[in-house]
Parts: structure tokens; C-alpha cells; sequence
């Protein structure tokens, strides 16, 4: 019985080691160093009552999760509505110049200055958008 232990041991001394065998030594090493470690100390106490405390409490905890979720949420829908609001007055804009445009081209006009009355009308339609639609 003896002589077939080790040979045994001399045939599982001689197989190659995988990557499987050497993660299992790792975390064989690291169960044995933090179980000595919290026997001798009690460094792990402090950790498991706090997961232990958790998990008494997970409402709370969750509650707490919700809470934080729906402010950022909140923030991101608030900043992406100011974003599609400011990009629905610029094609607006776009908009009310090329119609502007397209009328002085269709009559062969000289298109005006800024400070032209049409201008002033582009003008005029984007302050009564921004007065009167909400986003």
C-alpha cells in the first residue's frame, strides 16, 4: 500500500501544472495567510460585520442605491433637454436663414445686412420660439 502511494505521488509529481493548479495554490495560500491572520488578529472581524450588517439591512441599503440613481438620472435628462433645446433653436435659426436666402435668391436680390428688417424678422421668430416652446 505504501509503495503505490508513492507511486502515485511520484506520477502527480511528474504531471504538468496548469493555470487551473496554479490559481487553486494562490487562493489555497491566501485562505491559509488571512485565516492565520484573523486568528491571530481579528483583522477580518471588522469586514464581516460590515457584510453581515448589509445584509441585514439591504432595504435601506437599496433604498438608499434608488435614491442616488433617480438625482443623477434627474440631472442627465434635465442637461439632455437643455441640449435638444438648444439644438432645436440653432435649426431653427438654420432654417429661417435659408428661407431667407432661398427668397432673396428666387428674386435675384442682393441679400440684406444684419441690420436689415429681415434680419430683424429671423430675429424676432426665434425670441417668440424661445417664449412660446417649451422643451
Amino acid at each position: 500500500m505504501i509503495a503505490a502511494q508513492e507511486e502515485t505521488a511520484e506520477l502527480a509529481d511528474n504531471m504538468r501544472n496548469t493555470v487551473q493548479d496554479g490559481i487553486n495554490r494562490v487562493t489555497n495560500n491566501l485562505k491559509k495567510y488571512f485565516g492565520e491572520l484573523n486568528n491571530s488578529t481579528g483583522a477580518t472581524k471588522v469586514l464581516v460585520d460590515s457584510l453581515i450588517l448589509m445584509s441585514q439591512h439591504v432595504d435601506i441599503l437599496m433604498t438608499g442605491v434608488g435614491a442616488l440613481a433617480a438625482i443623477y438620472a434627474g440631472k442627465y435628462i434635465t442637461s439632455l433637454a437643455s441640449a435638444t433645446k438648444q439644438s432645436v433653436e440653432k435649426t431653427l435659426l438654420i432654417c429661417v436663414k435659408l428661407k431667407l436666402r432661398k427668397f432673396y435668391y428666387k428674386r435675384k436680390l442682393k441679400e440684406p445686412a444684419k441690420t436689415s428688417k429681415h434680419c430683424k424678422f429671423s430675429d424676432k421668430i426665434l425670441s417668440w420660439h424661445k417664449r412660446n416652446v417649451i422643451i
